[in-house]
């Protein structure tokens, strides 16, 4: 999928995201971090049609606290919380 736009969250660098690789294994970190940045992207697009503050749709943490709160009957719902809970478990906060 192509864009025009960036994503909006905030991204640590390649390096941060692979913490406790090995040398010869950060090559990878590069499209790992790719990865993450659609993953995020793809977030930011489900969050953009929920009931959550504008200001806090770039918190992975705070949308994974309190994405629910208004949000559990929307259909995309288990989608979003699913990239959520795999971009913190990569260090994405």
């Amino acid at each position: 999928m192509s864009r025009s736009r960036r994503c909006t969250f905030n991204v640590l660098p390649w390096y941060s995201i692979i913490r406790g690789q090995r040398q010869t294994e950060q090559q990878k970190g590069k499209d790992v971090r790719a990865e993450l940045v659609q993953k995020l992207d793809d977030l930011e697009d489900l969050v953009e049609n929920m009931d959550v503050p504008e200001f806090k749709r770039r918190s992975v943490r705070w949308l994974d606290k309190n994405l629910g709160v208004r949000n559990t009957s929307h259909p995309d719902y288990e989608k979003a919380k699913g990239l959520i809970k795999e971009l913190l478990s990569h260090g994405v906060g």
